[in-house]
C-alpha cells in the first residue's frame, strides 16, 4: 500500500489509460456516418496510392518498350523461364532497372496480379503505343498539304511478302517528316491491279488521296510500268502523283 499512490499516478499518465479516457468521453458522440465517411476516405487514399504506383510501373514498361523499339532490339527470348540465363531483352531490362528503382523491384518481387512481363502484356503495350503514334501521324496528315508515298517489298522469316508503307510530307513549320506506317501482308496480291487497289484504299482511308503529289517504288516490273504498272494506275486516279524511282544516297 505504500506504493499505491505512485502506481495510481503512473497508471493515470500511461498511454493506455489516456486513450481509454478519450474513448469514454467521446463514446456516443461520434456518429456512425462520420465513421463510415472516415473509413471511405482512408480507402480512397489507399486506392489512389496504388493507382499512382501502378502508373509509375506502367510508365517504366512503356519507356522500356519504346527504348527497345528505337534501338531495333528483339523483345522476346528463346527461354523466358525464371531459371534461364537470358530471358530476353525486355525482361532482362526490367530486372536491370529494378536494381536502381525500389518501386519496380518491389513490384517484380511481390505483385501477383499484374507484373507486366508476359508476352500478352508486351503485345498489348506495343499495340497501344502503335495506336498513339498512328493518331499522331493522322494529326500531321491533316495539317500537311502535300504527301509522297514510298513503298517497298520485303520477305519476312515466314517467307511472306510484306509491303512496307512510308509517307513523306512537310508540315506548316517547314519540317520534313518521313513516317513508317506499317507492314502489310501482300503474299497473295503482288500484281499491279491488286497492289493499286490496296494503295488506293489506303490513301482514301487516310483521306490523303487529293494531297498525293508523289509516289516512289523500287524497280520491280509491277511497279513502274508506263501503262500497266502500279504508278500508272495510281496516276489514273490522281494525275498529280508523279512517279520517281527510289534511290539511295551515301
Amino acid at each position: 500500500m505504500n506504493n499505491f499512490s505512485k502506481a495510481v499516478k503512473r497508471h493515470e499518465e500511461s498511454t493506455a489509460h489516456l486513450q481509454s479516457m478519450i474513448q469514454l468521453k467521446t463514446f456516443g458522440e461520434i456518429r456512425i456516418e462520420n465513421m463510415i465517411d472516415s473509413m471511405r476516405k482512408i480507402s480512397i487514399e489507399q486506392h489512389n496510392s496504388k493507382v499512382k504506383s501502378y502508373r509509375e510501373i506502367l510508365k517504366i514498361l512503356i519507356n522500356s518498350i519504346c527504348f527497345l523499339g528505337v534501338q531495333q532490339l528483339a523483345f522476346r527470348g528463346d527461354d523466358e523461364s525464371p531459371n534461364s540465363v537470358n530471358r530476353g531483352n525486355y525482361i532482362e531490362l526490367m530486372y536491370l532497372l529494378a536494381e536502381e528503382n525500389l518501386l519496380l523491384k518491389h513490384h517484380l518481387e511481390n505483385s501477383t496480379t499484374f507484373i507486366g512481363l508476359s508476352s500478352d502484356i508486351q503485345n498489348d503495350l506495343i499495340n497501344s503505343i502503335s495506336y498513339v503514334l498512328h493518331q499522331k501521324i493522322l494529326d500531321e496528315l491533316e495539317e500537311t498539304e502535300f504527301i509522297t508515298i514510298i513503298l517497298d517489298e520485303t520477305i519476312d522469316i515466314n517467307n511472306k511478302s510484306q509491303l512496307a508503307v512510308v509517307l513523306r510530307y512537310v508540315l506548316n513549320n517547314g519540317t520534313l517528316y518521313e513516317r513508317f506506317i506499317e507492314f502489310f501482308d501482300v503474299t497473295m496480291h503482288r500484281d499491279a491491279n491488286s497492289l493499286s487497289k490496296f494503295v488506293i484504299k489506303f490513301l482514301n482511308d487516310k483521306k490523303i488521296m487529293k494531297k498525293l503529289m508523289g509516289q516512289s517504288y523500287d524497280g520491280a516490273a509491277v511497279m513502274p510500268g508506263d501503262s500497266h504498272g502500279l504508278q500508272a494506275k495510281i496516276r489514273d486516279v490522281n494525275p498529280s502523283a508523279l512517279y520517281i524511282h527510289c534511290f539511295a544516297t551515301n
